[in-house]
This record gives C-alpha cells, structure tokens and sequence, in this order.
C-alpha cells in the first residue's frame, strides 16, 4: 500500500469521526502550557447567521478601521534558500517552544495592540522534496511522518478563537506544483485529490468560523480545473460564515472578477494596480519584503495611505509592527489608522 492509498484511508477515517488524524509522534521539546482540549462550535448551516466571529467589512469611504489593518506573518518562505530550513516552518515553531509560545510571545502581543486580521503564511513549510509551496502541504508533512505538526497548528488555530474574539485567522497556502500537478498530469485523480483536499480535512479549518483562507497563485487555475472548482467549494463554504477567500492575482494574471485577491506589494505595484483599480476592492495587500519596500521607495506611510483610498486592506509584515527601523515601530493598530486617515484624506503623492 503506497502513501497516497494511506493517506486516503485516513482522510476517509478522519471524516467518518469529523475530527483530524492525530497518528504520529511529536519530537520532544520543552513542556508548554497545558492546551483546553475544546475546539470553537462549528458554525450553524445558514446563510443567516453572522456574529461577532467574524470581521465585519463594511468601511467608512477613504477611512479605516484599527481592526481592518492586518498582520501578515510568514511561518514559512516561499521560496529561496531559507524556504526549506526547519528553523523558517512550523516545525521549526514546535522546536523553540511551541504553537503555545508563538501564540503568547507574538499573536497575543498584537492582538492585545488592537490587531484583528493575522495572516499566517504558508503554515506547514514547503514540500522538503521540490521545495515548492504546495497545495497540497499537509500532505507532505504527512508523508514525511509529521502529523504532530499538523496536528498542533489545528489546536493553534482553535486556541486563538478560544482565546481572542473578534481576530480572523487567513491561512495562507500553496498552489499546483511538484506532485500534486504530476498527479493531475498523470491521471491519478483520487491522488490528485487526496492531495489538493489535504489541508481542509486533516484541520478543522473548514468549520473554524474565524478561519478563512487565502491560494497562492490560484488564478493561474484553469476555469473548469479542479483546483479551481475546490476553491470556488471553499469559498462557499466561508462566505457562509461571513468570509471571503482571497486568490494571488499573480504572477500570470492580474485578475479574476469577482474573486478577492492577495498580493504582496511589488506584485500588485508591477502586475494588479490598473486592473485593480477597475475592479471590486475586495484586497489586500502585503508590505513585507525589501522588493515591498523598494516599491513604495521605502515609505511605508504614503504606502498604506494609497491602500485607504483604494479601499483596500494593508498587511503589515510581522516584523514591520515592533523593530526600530520599521515604520511603524511599536505602533498600535488604533495609532496607525489614525495618522493614515489624516495622511490619505490629503491629495495624493504618487498615481
């Protein structure tokens, strides 16, 4: 029996007991706090219910809220020398300390600053193989016998609904690449499956209610591709929860009507902006990198003085909120909105 056939069988079992795999052994690490077993009520089947799980999204034009402005956190890299090192995934967290201690030294402090949108990139790290961000990465952390990690970013994620009401969680994951698109190309379509669904049915992400998710480079998906079918599945299953799921416009096309999108800034400063700016301003868009910098010659504030006027939310890289040389250092989210709405209600600087 083949890792795919394994796999599916525990996908079968997972849904059979509505809960996720929990085989697999965790390295040792230094004992955290002890973790509440409950997870967050899964959300009543109706198009009607819409409490305070979810982020409201209705804006005052050319203003924004503390609670609009996000925090964009790369738990693992998408590429280049530093994507496939332990220390740069999240088994590279469980190794210092813990989802528990991520949660207490970095989440709550921004939470706590007024923070209520946390984007957590590419969460399981890439495939160690093809190092790619995949689709398809709770597979592969399967198949490399880490289900542990698997399993304690799912309690993460149920901890910070248990714990900071008002926050949404966008989980931000990979697209078809390595074997999940050689599955595709081959035919072997229960694999490709087991696959491209991996993520959804070994979490509770589906029925997290201030959970939603976020397909790196997903609008290079073919129409009738399945991919593209599972997100438009996802995305139905979210906006019944009060979300959106946000595709990467990038890098072959600047976009797909009626999707929301993701980007980070040098992406949409060379690829979306025109398209963007004819288009619904469902966005959000990421200041994270040097090239991010570089984009807006390294103003972070005429930056996210453009995104208030455009009607789009600004993500902050996580280690933009706090350091010295960042532009908003030790900042709360209630002190940036107020000196970005003064700055984007004056003309703006740049077209």
């Amino acid at each position: 029996m083949h890792a795919g056939q394994t796999l599916a069988i525990s996908l079968v079992a997972t849904l059979v007991a509505c809960s996720p795999i929990v085989v697999g052994r965790a390295p040792e690490r230094a004992p955290t706090e002890t973790r509440p077993e409950q997870r967050p009520e899964a959300r009543p089947d109706s198009d009607a219910d819409n409490d305070s799980g979810e982020r409201e999204t209705q804006r005052v034009s050319g203003r924004i809220r503390p609670e609009d402005i996000a925090i964009f956190w790369p738990l693992g890299s998408a590429s280049g020398a530093g994507a496939n090192n332990p220390l740069n995934q999240s088994f590279g967290v469980h190794a210092r300390g813990g989802f528990d201690k991520w949660i207490n030294q970095w989440v709550r402090p921004v939470y706590d600053k007024g923070f209520r949108i946390l984007i957590v990139h590419n969460p399981l790290g890439n495939d160690p193989d093809s190092n790619s961000m995949d689709l398809d990465q709770a597979y592969d952390a399967h198949d490399k016998g880490r289900d542990w990690n698997i399993r304690e970013f799912d309690e993460a994620l149920a901890r910070i609904g248990r714990e900071m009401p008002g926050m949404t969680v966008i989980v931000y994951i990979g697209t078809r690449e390595g074997d999940l698109s050689r599955a595709l190309k081959d035919g072997r379509y229960r694999d490709h499956l087991v696959r491209a669904s991996s993520m959804l049915l070994l979490t509770d992400i589906l029925d997290y209610k201030h959970v939603t998710l976020a397909f790196d480079a997903a609008s290079n998906y073919e129409d009738d591709s399945p991919e593209r079918h599972l997100v438009d599945m996802v995305r139905a299953y979210k906006k019944r929860q009060g979300h959106e799921v946000y595709l990467e416009p990038v890098p072959q096309r600047n976009w797909e009507q009626g999707y929301a999108w993701i980007a980070l800034e040098r992406y949409y400063t060379k690829h979306t902006a025109r398209a963007a700016r004819q288009s619904p301003p469902d966005a959000i868009r990421i200041f994270n990198t040097p090239g991010d910098y570089a984009a807006w010659d390294k103003d972070g504030w005429a930056w996210i003085a453009d995104c208030i006027r455009m009607g789009h939310t600004p993500a902050l890289g996580w280690n933009l909120d706090d350091k010295k040389s960042s532009p908003w250092p030790a900042m709360s989210a209630a002190q940036i909105a107020a000196r970005a709405n003064a700055l984007a209600a004056q003309p703006a600087q740049r077209p």
